[in-house]
């Protein structure tokens, strides 16, 4: 059952890495264990959004997606993104991420 799991992360992991990087002020190196993506969202902190944990909840609000703040690890500026979940879901949480962080931008 480990090596199943290992392959499926992998390929969630495959498949979800691209769509994070292409998100509008995302950036993200490769994670090497676990099933968490942690990607630098320090572009999109402005006034309104001063900080990952106001990120955090914007994301909450406006794309019904949940991330935990970066400072809750120590890295300020990044969001933590598990992709312990079907891929079905994680496409429609991506998308959604997509459309909340154009609509950030403006």
């Amino acid at each position: 059952p480990v090596r199943e799991m290992l392959a499926v992360f992998a390929e969630r992991r495959a498949r979800v890495l691209p769509r994070e990087r292409a998100l509008p002020g995302v950036t993200s190196v490769e994670p090497r264990g676990a099933f968490y993506a942690f990607p630098n969202v320090s572009s999109l902190l402005s006034d309104e959004h001063p900080s990952s944990a106001d990120l955090a909840s914007y994301f909450i609000d406006e794309a019904h997606v949940v991330t935990v703040a970066g400072a809750a690890f120590g890295r300020e500026g990044h969001l933590r993104l598990s992709y312990a979940t079907s891929m079905e879901a994680l496409e429609e949480a991506l998308e959604r991420l997509e459309s909340a962080c154009a609509r950030l931008l403006g």
